[in-house]
């Protein structure tokens, strides 16, 4: 019973992706990856010149790793990582989970939190922090909370300035387009 209950969100995630990508024809070529877990069914949506590694996700231990067609992981302009976390042991809240992260990062970048006012199409908490150190690259972590001790991570890692505006705006269309689901 639990497959067919996985199967049939699968489908219907399947079917609101394909309607939202759609709804969004203004944004170009939109592409909806699905990536399923254990407990969960994501589908990250990103404009057409991004493709995922499933191999590089295996091996870095992450649920999903994007970068840009026409390079590989190793060298692309900007990676996008996807985590998701269920944490139905945690003690703590959503917001201080993030407040933890931006203390420990904190030792070794620059942290800042953006009031980047994101809208999601399912209405998901969204913080977002940027973090920065002496070198090129520039790093924004998305952590959405999709309902109680269950959220994901988006992080995107932009190496070289003069893509900037552009994959900045890539990452704000993955966090309006983009939906999570628990299985349980």
């Amino acid at each position: 019973m639990l497959f067919k209950n996985k199967i049939f969100a699968g489908i219907i995630i399947f079917l609101l992706s394909l309607n939202m990508c759609r709804q969004n024809k203004r944004d170009f070529d939109l592409l909806s990856f699905m990536i399923y877990g254990n407990d969960f069914i994501a589908s990250v949506v990103l404009p057409n010149r991004w493709t995922m590694d499933i191999t590089s996700s295996q091996e870095s231990n992450v649920d999903g790793h994007f970068y840009l067609k026409g390079y590989d992981i190793t060298n692309s302009p900007a990676i996008l990582v996807f985590n998701e976390f269920n944490d139905t042991n945690a003690e703590i809240g959503f917001e201080e989970r993030v407040d933890e992260d931006i203390n420990y990062f904190s030792e070794f970048y620059s942290c800042s939190i953006l009031d980047w006012n994101i809208k999601n199409n399912k209405n998901y908490k969204i913080i977002i922090y940027s973090l920065k150190n002496d070198n090129e690259s520039l790093m924004y972590s998305a952590n959405i909370k999709v309902e109680e001790k269950y959220f994901v991570n988006l992080w995107i890692t932009i190496i070289y300035e003069n893509k900037y505006d552009e994959i900045i705006k890539d990452f704000i269309r993955c966090l309006e387009n983009s939906e999570f689901t628990k299985i349980e």
